[in-house]
Formats: structure tokens, sequence, C-alpha cells
């Protein structure tokens, strides 16, 4: 069990002495201490990763040692041991959350095998973990049918080789958080935790509990102790998506991370390690920012050392249908029939698009047509209207004369809606391009939509997101 450190709290110096001993034979790192005082200090600045607790000591026992983790947030196992054991006693210590109660003398051999237990427990729990994540994340393995997205892969399988750290640029939905995990896939830290990090969604104090953990009562609401991404991540990797949006407070403490490799929790003094690898994500033009000072200079060289491109989804139009039955064969979102096709116009519909939101895009589409086709496959009908290619006059006339009102007003409720769907999809589903070829403002033109009864697929300003 090497990589392990076990506190030992015992008065008596034979005991821990001869337990000590024997655990390190076994591969363990050991630490002790003589008194309840002594044992929470070594909690605090050895980092053990399990406690053998015993239930007698000089200032104080241990059940009131365990309370005191407890109610300081900290969740490590514990083991009791105790000469003197009642059942009283070991209810009250387990209903604290101690992992076992051991009475003394036990064989070393059944206190190695309960200790063994209380470990893999932990890293079982561990492993869950960062498996449900995994499967809630990204898919390992990006389509790569274009010379575009494949050379972008071999790319990736190069750098993973190394422990440099990387920053992944592209347009908002391409998957650039794909192309992170793949690259952890695909080097040495593979079997260690992957750790994402949104930059986006929470205030500056939450991000950095998050990132960092945070100790109880640091701030309002912080009722326990809470261990951050960067622990989480130690000994694998960590990707910072959108870093571009990291408040400016937190960049230098990041910088002093990347480079250093320590930290420390919020509203805490103990300066904790982590070694993980770091893999930056980015839609955001960090060079500019860098310029004009809303992004540190000096944090934005170090995440720069290797840059991999991530090509939006019109740069390779031979991913799109490959892409498009992933999702349909990954995703059942509760139809009542099997999708098991798309039609040939729903295909050359998909590829004539521009995919302004790109892979994000897409998804959202084939999920939507899952659920709107009337069929087992998905229909050029089941698609956003802006993806539906422009009818030619003689289809809209014969459409016309069959969805709308006899009489001038529903003519020209029809002609409105054509246009406007022709502008849409002319400017690739941009809104506010689309408002503009027709010469109007982009708050009547999503007015029109409204009335005309026109999706509101796309995108409302252009370029990158």
């Amino acid at each position: 069990m090497a990589g392990h450190t076990i506190l030992i709290v015992d008065d008596d110096p034979n005991i821990s002495g001869l337990i000590g001993d024997r655990l390190e034979l076994e591969g363990y790192r050991v630490l002790k201490a003589g008194t309840a005082r002594e044992g929470l200090e070594m909690v605090r600045t050895g980092r053990p990763t399990a406690v053998l607790l015993d239930m007698m000591l000089p200032d104080g026992d241990g059940i009131e040692v365990l309370r005191t983790l407890r109610d300081g947030g900290n969740d490590i196992d514990v083991l009791m041991l105790t000469a003197h054991g009642t059942v009283e006693k070991a209810v009250e210590a387990i209903k604290l959350g101690a992992y076992d109660f051991i009475l003394k003398p036990s064989s070393f051999d059944e206190l190695s095998l309960r200790l063994r237990h209380a470990l893999e427990r932990q890293n079982l729990s561990r492993k869950n973990a960062i498996l449900t994540e995994a499967l809630s994340g990204d898919p390992i393995d990006p389509v790569a049918e274009s010379p575009a997205m494949a050379g972008v892969l071999a790319l990736a399988r190069r750098v993973a080789e190394t422990d440099v750290t990387v920053l992944i640029l592209g347009e908002s939905g391409v998957g650039k958080g794909v192309v992170a995990r793949y690259l952890h896939q695909h080097s040495p830290r593979k079997n260690g935790p992957f750790v994402k990090v949104d930059c986006t969604i929470l205030s500056e104090e939450l991000l950095a509990s998050d990132l960092f953990g945070h100790e109880r009562g640091s701030f309002t609401g912080a009722h326990s102790r809470k261990t951050g991404r960067l622990e989480m991540a130690d000994g694998g990797t960590i990707l910072l998506d959108e870093i571009g949006e990291l408040p400016l407070p937190l960049q230098p403490k990041l910088l002093r991370v990347i480079e250093e490799g320590t930290f420390e929790r919020v509203g805490g003094t103990e300066t904790l390690r982590t070694n993980a690898r770091f893999i930056a994500a980015t839609n955001r033009l960090l060079g500019e920012m860098a310029k004009n000072g809303t992004f540190r200079k000096d944090l934005y060289y170090r995440i720069n050392v290797m840059a991999v491109e991530v090509p939006p989804l019109r740069e390779r139009p031979e991913d799109i249908v490959p892409l498009a039955w992933r999702v349909l064969n990954g995703r059942r979102i509760g139809a009542r029939r099997e999708i098991t096709a798309i039609s040939e116009e729903g295909i050359n519909a998909l590829q004539a698009y521009a995919w302004p939101g790109n892979v994000r895009e897409l998804q959202n589409v084939v999920e939507r047509a899952m659920i709107l086709t009337k069929e087992n496959e998905i229909s050029l009908e089941s698609l956003p209207p802006e993806i539906q290619p422009p009818m030619d006059s003689e289809a809209a006339e014969k459409e016309c004369g069959s969805r709308v009102p006899r009489g001038m007003e529903g003519s020209v409720r029809e002609f409105k809606r054509r246009l406007v769907l022709d502008a849409i999809k002319s400017s690739g589903g941009n809104k506010a391009d689309a408002a503009r070829r027709l010469g109007i403002s982009r708050t009547y033109l999503f007015r029109l939509m409204e009335q005309l009864g026109v999706g509101g697929g796309g995108t409302e300003g252009q370029g990158r997101e």
C-alpha cells in the first residue's frame, strides 16, 4: 500500500512502535502521536490517509478527538483502538463516523486487513467519483473523419507524451473538452483523475472554493472543510475550461500552483501540494486580453507552452454526419420509438448548414429531431426551419396553397415567412446577420420570427462566442 500515510495516536510507545514497524514493512509511511493534542496537530500538518486512534489518551479520549475531527469537517478514515471496549463506546464511535472499532490486543494481521479494507474503500469511492464525472462529461474518442480533426488528434497524442501545460483554442461548442479528455487518456497520467473546472459559472468566491477548497468558517455557508479540485486532480489532469473568464484576483494564485504546485485552501494557512497536469481551454483571444490588461501576461505565457486549435465544424464537414450518428446511437431521451436512420434529405441539410454553434448545436438539433420525427428516421421536416433548404418558387406556392388561408393576408404571411427563413439560412443561423440582410433591426426580426412561427436556433451575434 505504498503512498499511504498512517497516523498512530496511542500513548503506549510499545504498541505504537510495534504497529508502526509492521506497517512500514508493508510499505506505509507512519506518523506517531502520544496525546490527543499531538494527534490533532499531526492530522493537520501530516495529511495522513487514515488514523489508528486509541480510545484512552492522557489528555482526553479518542471519542473527543474523533468528534473534533468531524466538527472541523475532516472526513478522514479513523479506526478506533481500545483495550476496554464496550458496545456503547463502539456505537458512539461508529455514529461519529469511525470506520472500524478494534479491540486490543488483536493480531496485527487482523488490524492490517481492516486498515486495507478502509483504504480500498477510499480508493473505490475516489474511482467512482471520477468515473461518474467522466461518464457525465465529454466522450473520450472524438470524431475525426476530416483531415483537419485528424491533425488535431495527432498533435494531441504527441503533446500527451510530455507533461507540459497545454492551451486548447476554438470557438464555443467545437469540443475542446473532448480533446482535453482525449489528451489525458493518451498521457502517462491516464490512470489518474481527470478533473474539470468551469471558470464561467461561479462567482469569484465560489470559484476559489471550488478550485482551492476551503476551511470551515472561511465564508458564509462554509460549514465544513471542503476539498478543492486541485487536490482531487493530484496525480492526474485538471482542465481549466474557459480560462479567459477566470477573475483577475485568482490569476496569480493559479500561476503559483502551475509553477510551484503549491496552494492554500480559502481561509487556511496550511500549504498544500498537488501534482497535476494543467490543460486550459478558451474561446477568447487571450493574447489580445493580455495586451489590454484583462488577462495577466505571465499566466498567459505560462499556459501557452503548447497550443492546440480545434477547428469549427463548418471547416470539417466530413465530421457532421458521423457526429449526428453518434448522438443518434447514444441518446434515447425518452423517445417513444427507436430512431434508426437519417433520411437522405436530412443528411444533405445537415451537411449544407454552417453550424455557428458547432458540435453543441448539432447535438441539440439531432436530439430535437428525435423527439419531433413521426417516423423511425430523422426526416427533413423534423429539423429546425433554419436548417431546411429554402423552397423554390413553385414549391413555396404549393405549400402556401396547402398551409395558409386563401387570400392576400395568408399569402403575404407565407411570403414573409419564406423571406425570414431564407435570410436565416443564408447567414448560417446568425440572427444579427440575417437582420442586416433583410434591412431590419434584430429586435424586429425576433418579433417577426415569433409572429410567423419560425424556430429560434442559431446565434444572435457573430464570430466567436
